[in-house]
């Protein structure tokens, strides 16, 4: 039986222009006391960091989607409910016509990879190289959501009565 990996919170990252460092959410803080001098500064090269607090495990993760999408400038991990049991389908899920503006035709599934491993990067790594979309399923992990900005996010089609609803069964 597959495991599912969901925890209370994902995490979130952004850079500006050419990215070399970016700033990341820090490992086992509750977001609800989480503040702006807390997030932890990342080099994009060797994921070097400094200062006392851990980055999260995931970091390799949001700096492979800056590589490999250069216009990128914020990375969302989000092990939301819809998000992660879509991931369990371990398929590509069909675009409906309502969505495709924002997310194209297709939201592809990476392969399994421990949490926190360069086998998930190594998964991940080549759904990204292979589609040009705002957001990938992480098999059993829950979404990876990256745009220009914040407000580009594809995340509202995850939560509970989102177009997430529409597409279970639907894999393409």
């Amino acid at each position: 039986m597959p495991r599912i990996w969901l925890r209370v919170h994902g995490e979130i990252s952004a850079a500006g222009g050419e990215v070399i460092i970016f700033l990341i959410t820090p490992s086992g803080r509750s977001y609800e006391q989480l503040t702006g001098n807390q997030l932890v500064l990342v080099s994009l090269e060797g994921l070097a960091y400094t200062g006392s607090l851990k980055p999260s495990s995931e970091k390799g993760i949001h700096a492979l989607v800056y590589k490999t999408h250069p216009k990128v400038n914020c990375v969302i991990h989000t092990p939301q409910e819809m998000a992660s049991l879509m991931s369990l389908i371990g398929n590509n899920i069909a675009i409906s016509d309502d969505w495709r503006e924002l997310l194209g035709e297709t939201i592809p599934t990476s392969q399994y990879g421990l949490p926190g491993t360069k086998a998930l990067m190594k998964q991940v790594g080549r759904v990204l190289k292979d589609y040009a979309t705002p957001a990938v399923l992480m098999a059993n992990h829950g979404a990876l959501c990256f745009g220009s900005s914040p407000q580009a996010f594809p995340t509202s089609f995850f939560p509970r009565g989102g177009g997430a609803n529409n597409h279970l069964g639907k894999e393409r």
